[in-house]
């Protein structure tokens, strides 16, 4: 855009990602976000037939006008998203510590359920 020595420049980019790098960096330490899909066998996932029955628990919300996922609140501060395609969200601090037993729950709870 304008002229400048290939010097300049080169600082410029590297002062770019020193402020980039501690902005991300702090922002990793406070979250940490995971993606996986459930087996296609279940898809889509009835979150309306899963809300029915875990109506009574505080832990489990299903609000659809608000949010397309059912929301599990069992590993605090950890929350879950599990979406009706089969992909499940899970954000929080340490969240990878747990995704074993978020599998684990998800299986035993979701996938062995009928698919209404």
């Amino acid at each position: 855009m304008g002229k400048i020595s290939l010097d300049d420049a080169q600082s410029i980019v590297d002062f770019i990602k020193i402020i980039y790098s501690s902005i991300t960096t702090s922002l990793h330490l406070v979250s940490q976000t995971y993606v996986f899909k459930l087996d296609a066998n279940v898809c889509p996932v009835n979150l309306h037939h899963i809300a029915k029955l875990y109506k009574n628990d505080v832990n489990v919300r299903f609000e659809c006008e608000l949010f397309p996922a059912l929301s599990l609140h069992y590993w605090r501060p950890v929350h879950v998203n599990v979406f009706s395609n089969g992909k499940v969200v899970v954000l929080g601090n340490n969240s990878r510590d747990l995704l074993t037993s978020i599998y684990n729950w998800l299986f035993m709870n979701i996938l062995l359920l009928p698919n209404f």
